[in-house]
């Protein structure tokens, strides 16, 4: 566990998307949960990243057929031979939890040995308030309108 000095850990999730020439570009995802941390970034087709925000604003959310999102080295978001970003948002509990189950991981280049990738692998979890604050904003980031898109955490008890 990181040592914060006795302040409580920060509790987030952020998206920054870095668009290039075409539909597509670099979503930098960030997340800060329970004292562990990371950051990493995979390229996603633009329409793509306002499906998925579209998709997570549901209520309830399909707990059959969660809304996922991934990116990596492969020939599809469902066949990566790599991948960096994975982000899946599901219904936890009755109360109106939520828990967005985060994968990142570093590119890993041919020449590297495959244990010597950095990844981290976690359920951050928030609410149905939160995350409806928090569906437009990557849509807005993909349109340049918003720089960091931030979903805050929140435990419900």
């Amino acid at each position: 566990m990181v040592d914060t000095g006795g302040a409580q850990p920060s509790n987030f999730l952020s998206a920054r998307f870095e668009t290039t020439n075409g539909n597509y570009g670099k979503l930098w995802v960030r997340v800060d949960s329970g004292g562990f941390a990371g950051e990493a970034g995979a390229w996603f087709d633009e329409g793509r990243v306002i499906e998925f925000a579209s998709l997570i604003s549901a209520y309830p959310l399909p707990a059959d057929d969660p809304p996922t999102i991934a990116s990596g080295f492969g020939k599809s978001e469902t066949d990566l031979d790599q991948e960096q970003v994975r982000l899946t948002v599901k219904p936890v509990g009755g109360k109106g939890q939520v828990g967005v189950l985060v994968h990142l991981a570093a590119e890993l280049w041919p020449d590297a040995r495959p244990e010597s990738v950095s990844e981290l692998r976690l359920e951050f979890l928030t609410s149905y308030e939160q995350l409806r604050t928090f569906s437009d904003d990557p849509r807005r980031a993909v349109q340049g309108d918003l720089d960091v898109a931030t979903l805050n955490g929140e435990v419900l008890r």
